[in-house]
């Protein structure tokens, strides 16, 4: 198993015409978004421009998740055209061939993966302990300052202090791992974090 605590300084920041991208993670790391050579990637991006069009990546699913703002999608699908509105912490799900695009600006939180794996984010709250599976990869985004989390494996502990932006990694894992989330006072009752889960598809 490889754990990762990853900070602002780890993360890949770069520009396109509505914002800023921040890749958190892409796998494998010698992959290349650019040319679509990549299994899964995640990422948060700002959406500044009112209108914006999605990028186009036939072959992979993607699920968005807004973090700050309001967003309406629409989706051109081969039954027609979805339109999905999203506010904060929430999310969808769609093939990353159809043309997409987007009204409103916001912050988000992105998860993309080819199809031959299945993927899905989830909004963590209070303290929780997640018991995590092998063969499956993990991402935790830390929504709040001050994030404790405790890795268990074969009895041993490791500990984590995550501020808000930060992430934990966790790849490669050939046995559960249980993994608990503790928030500080000031944090009680909010969301903590994010959970991205990735594996292949049976």
């Amino acid at each position: 198993m490889n754990i990762r605590r990853l900070t602002e300084e780890d993360y890949h920041v770069s520009t396109w015409s509505g914002g800023e991208t921040r890749e958190l993670v892409l796998s494998p790391a010698s992959g290349d978004y650019n040319n679509r050579q990549f299994d899964y990637r995640l990422s948060s991006a700002t959406v500044e421009l009112n209108e914006s069009n999605f990028s186009d990546l036939t072959g992979f699913n993607r699920d968005i998740m807004i973090l700050e703002g309001n967003v309406t999608l629409f989706h051109d699908e081969p039954t027609g055209q979805r339109v999905v509105e999203l506010g904060p912490l929430e999310q969808d799900s769609f093939q990353g061939k159809n043309p997409t695009k987007s009204i409103g600006t916001c912050v988000d939180f992105n998860l993309m993966y080819q199809e031959g794996y299945e993927g899905s984010l989830e909004v963590l709250t209070q303290v929780l302990e997640q018991q995590l599976e092998p063969n499956q990869d993990y991402l935790f985004y830390s929504l709040e300052d001050f994030i404790d989390v405790s890795v268990c494996q074969h009895g041993k502990n490791s500990s984590y202090k995550l501020t808000k932006g930060d992430s934990l990694y966790l790849s490669e894992l050939s046995e559960p791992v249980t993994l608990t989330l503790a928030p500080n006072m000031t944090s009680i009752h909010k969301p903590l974090a994010i959970k991205a889960s990735i594996r292949l598809k049976n």
